[in-house]
């Protein structure tokens, strides 16, 4: 915990500052954000500011999953995963 920067005295907040602003920079791309909606850290609050900078993404929601969704919803985040990737190359 110690390590992600809340606040700007932290060593990486810089890095972390210039990252959120380059984020929106990809919204032309196709962009998939899987979220745990029980996650501790990362709460459904941060999926909102992913959704205001990149409002194109595809959203998927794992309601029953939290910090760890690839563990704790393992088969529904790859198969998702992979379905977008499937879509993504079908694309022209």
């Amino acid at each position: 915990m110690r390590d992600i920067p809340r606040r700007p005295s932290h060593r990486s907040w810089a890095e972390l500052a210039a990252t959120g602003e380059a984020v929106s920079g990809f919204d032309d791309r196709p962009v998939l954000l899987v979220w745990g909606m029980r996650d501790w850290c990362f709460t459904p609050r941060f999926l909102d500011e992913w959704q205001r900078r990149l409002p194109s993404a595809e959203v998927e929601p794992f309601e029953h999953a939290g910090h760890y969704l690839f563990e704790d919803e393992a088969e529904r985040y790859v198969a998702r995963i992979a379905s977008f990737l499937a879509e993504t190359e079908a694309r022209p």
